[in-house]
This record gives structure tokens, sequence and C-alpha cells, in this order.
């Protein structure tokens, strides 16, 4: 597949995303939707790499860590990205888990500094908004992840 008809398929898919997650105003929620859209394409990305998911998905199924830990073991997510995953899961989780959540900057900048220098940038842009920023983020973060996830469709498609 050529690069502008992948680009094609990743707006059309994050149109999705747009729609869904990123329309989401109020912050906990945007984080909680971001991070089942990060899930959802974990199970989009293994699903291309093995034959059958019987039993992997679904209420009875693997829990997001070991979702995390089969993606990373086909490869196609680099390191960053694994990193990535697991900072926004720590936040879902802390969000989850305290009525009265309160992000702190910490957390926030662990989660970013798995952006490298694209985050240093973004950081001067929202320095006043944190919820703004977590948003940045999260929404790179799936476009990232959506982009490995479509190549691995692709090859699989062939």
């Amino acid at each position: 597949m050529r690069h502008d008809e992948l680009e094609v398929l990743k707006e059309k898919d994050y149109a999705i995303y747009k729609q869904e997650v990123a329309s989401a105003i109020e912050p906990k929620l945007h984080l909680l939707l971001a991070h089942l859209y990060i899930e959802h394409l974990l199970e989009r990305y293994i699903s291309t790499k093995l034959k059958t998911t019987n039993g992997l998905f679904g209420q009875n199924g693997l829990p997001f860590e070991k979702k995390v830990c089969l993606a990373q073991s086909f490869g196609g997510l680099n390191a960053q990205r694994i990193d990535g995953i697991r900072k926004l899961n720590d936040l879902r989780n802390d969000c989850v888990h305290k009525f009265k959540h309160q992000r702190t900057e910490k957390q926030i900048d662990d989660f970013g500094r798995t952006f490298g220098k694209w985050y240093g940038e973004i950081k001067i842009k929202y320095a006043q908004n944190q919820d703004a920023l977590i948003r940045a983020c999260c929404n790179r973060l799936a476009g990232a992840v959506l982009r490995v996830v479509l190549e691995a469709e692709n090859d699989v498609s062939r």
C-alpha cells in the first residue's frame, strides 16, 4: 500500500476517534475513552498477528497489561509507544480508583516524555492547561498506535 493510501485510511479511522473520544469535554471521560480506544487498537493489532483470538478478548479474556505484553512481543510497537501505553494505563488506573482524581504534574510528564522532543514543544504550548496537555498526548498516542495497526492490517490483507 502506498503512503498516501495509508494516510487516507488513517484519516478515516481517526475520524472515529475524533467523534467518539476527542469530542469528550470532561477530562476524566476523555482519559477513560482514550484508554478504551487504545485497548481496541491493541486488540485489532493482536488479531492481525494470530490465526484466532478466541478467548483472548471479552469479559474473561486478557487484562489490559497482558494485551500490551502480547502486542509488544510481535515487535511492531516500539519501546517508546509501549511505554506511552503503559503510562496511559497508569493514569487511567489512578483515575478509576479515586473518585476525586487529580493528576500530578509528574504523572503527566512521565506520560508525555514518551513522545520525546514533541512533548517539550507541546508542554510549552499548554503550560497553563494540564487537561489540554494530556488530551494532546492521548491524541498523539492514538494516532501513532493507529498507524501501526493499519500497517499490520494491510500486511495481513495482501
